[in-house]
């Protein structure tokens, strides 16, 4: 108990000498200004959108000073531990909702979540109110918690998982597919694209290929033209997330939310008649045919050593070193050092991440300034249910929230309420990339000025294209979040000892390994006693 104390009054005592005498003029250096101090983890997509937006508010509302810190102590438990000492009143942060909640930890933002923004003196225009502007589902689970009807926070967003491809390398290769099947051949425009999986010309996906055989037919013909199709660093979540992103896409969102509301009806493959599904019953989804298709995909890959780096998935790879790898392909091309890399499996917002890189090329030599990127649907396998191509998002538990102690109460429910208006919005996505989750536009001169990559990552969140998460009211999920965050996806074992959870790099390790025998792995895992046990009782 000593221990825990003096911890507590460490970081209280810190957070007090920052706050009150470590600025750089003192207490006193913003006049009579209200401070507002923000804590964003800075992760991913970075806290240049966070500083124009506080810039912004501070404009509209001049009797307010807005500090942001970006720190990875923002996060999940470490933040769980040491909100109520941190100066910090408004966070933009990773965490299971739930465990701040059952600890009465946030401040009631009903308000401020249900009232036209326009109302609310923050000096937007916003006719809608943040609730207006929420997901059905997300809205269900954001003011769900213990049915109280109220709001406690409202959702950051997250990037998706995709596989993130270079533009450049393909208009110089004819790496896309042309309307009658062939490659384009780097003409551009005089081979039109087709018009990719959405069926729309003119959007993200054209040329891309639609089917499982186009894209393998895609990495067969990048390999006899010198150039390796994929790479990818030790972070195994990246790897292990964009192969539940592929079973999601597989199974579409109807499918796909049967997870969700485990209530429904689900045809298993092999069998005549579907399957109804309960809450008690909802660990028969681990045989699901979207899995069995990804696991496919994953043996496929890792078993043809010429469609990735050598290096990939190694110690020596991480997710900095691997973004520079996959950057740099193209000079060490040049130099006869390596081959060009096509495709990198990492986070939507390896982009952002990897911005010293970008920095450092385009200072080499003009040729290296201005890359261009793009994110891919995921090829659609035959017998496939789903209706448009579907991904699986990632960072689907950060949140926007206030905490209940609060020292400038009305200030920080303010600036939460700016966050969410549309002007916030369109900061977020314009300067990190990242489609927040709420209904809004993005104008074409914003568009216009966002990389390629940014504008990529927008034509499939919010174009003809659905974007599926675990995040819901259902208690059995947002009071295990964590498990559906991590062993839910792979985790397995199999009857001779092999412990998995990141097929790829499973299916490296173990050459024998077999798609089948991790189905059924995961089937012998999560076994009806072993679901019971970890997520209905008790809830």
């Amino acid at each position: 108990m000593l221990k825990k104390f003096m911890a507590v009054f460490i970081v209280a005592m810190l957070a007090l000498w920052s706050f009150v005498g470590c600025g750089p003029k003192g207490p006193n250096q913003y006049g009579d200004k209200i401070v507002i101090q923000v804590g964003i983890y800075n992760g991913g997509w970075g806290q240049e959108w966070l500083d124009k937006a506080a810039a912004e508010f501070e404009k509209k509302n001049p009797q307010y000073k807005v500090l942001v810190d970006g720190d990875k102590k923002y996060y999940m438990s470490t933040l769980l531990g040491t909100i109520d000492v941190l100066p910090q009143d408004v966070f933009v942060a990773p965490v299971y909702l739930y465990d701040y909640l059952s600890q009465d930890l946030l401040m009631d933002v009903t308000t401020e979540m249900t009232t036209p923004l326009k109302d609310l003196g923050i000096g937007v225009s916003d006719e809608e109110s943040i609730a207006d502007k929420m997901w059905e589902d997300l809205d269900e689970f954001y003011k769900g918690y213990n049915n109280l009807g109220k709001y406690f926070a409202a959702p950051f967003g997250g990037g998706i998982y995709g596989i993130s491809y270079d533009i450049d390398l393909f208009e110089k290769k004819g790496f896309y597919y042309d309307a009658s099947g062939n490659w384009t051949k780097g003409i551009e425009g005089t081979q039109p694209k087709s018009v990719g999986q959405d069926g729309i010309a003119g959007t993200y996906d054209d040329g891309l290929p639609v089917t499982i055989d186009e894209f393998w037919n895609l990495c067969n013909y990048m390999v006899n033209e010198g150039v390796t199709p994929f790479i990818w660093s030790d972070q195994t979540s990246y790897t292990s997330n964009l192969i539940y992103s592929m079973y999601a896409a597989y199974e579409g969102k109807a499918n796909f939310d049967l997870v969700k509301t485990m209530s429904g009806e689900y045809t298993f493959e092999g069998d005549s008649e579907p399957t109804k599904i309960t809450p008690q019953k909802a660990y028969l989804l681990m045989n699901m045919t979207g899995r069995k298709k990804a696991l496919e995909f994953a043996y496929t890959l890792a078993n043809n050593p010429d469609y990735y780096h050598s290096q990939s998935g190694t110690a020596s790879m991480s997710f900095m070193t691997t973004q520079s790898e996959y950057l740099l392909s193209v000079v060490n091309e040049s130099l006869g050092l390596g081959k060009r890399v096509a495709f990198i499996i990492d986070g939507a917002h390896w982009y952002n991440e990897a911005k010293d890189t970008f920095n450092d090329m385009a200072a080499m030599s003009d040729e290296y300034a201005n890359r261009r990127f793009g994110i891919m649907p995921f090829p659609k396998y035959e017998g496939s249910p789903a209706t448009k191509a579907t991904y699986f998002a990632s960072s689907f538990y950060t949140s926007v929230f206030v905490k209940k102690n609060a020292k400038e109460a009305e200030g920080a429910k303010k600036f939460f309420a700016y966050l969410q208006s549309d002007e916030a919005l369109q900061m977020c996505t314009q300067y990190s990339g990242m489609p927040r989750a709420l209904d809004y536009e993005m104008k074409d001169e914003q568009l216009a000025a966002m990389p390629d990559y940014y504008q990529s990552l927008w034509g499939a969140f919010g174009g003809n294209s659905d974007i599926v998460y675990h995040t819901c009211a259902n208690p059995y999920i947002y009071k295990n979040e964590q498990f559906f965050e991590s062993d839910w996806k792979w985790k397995a074992n199999t009857r001779d000892g092999k412990t998995l959870s990141d097929p790829i790099g499973n299916f490296r390790t173990y050459p024998t390994l077999t798609v089948d025998e991790y189905m059924t792995a995961l089937r012998e895992t999560m076994s009806e006693e072993v679901w019971l046990s970890k997520i209905a009782v008790g809830n």
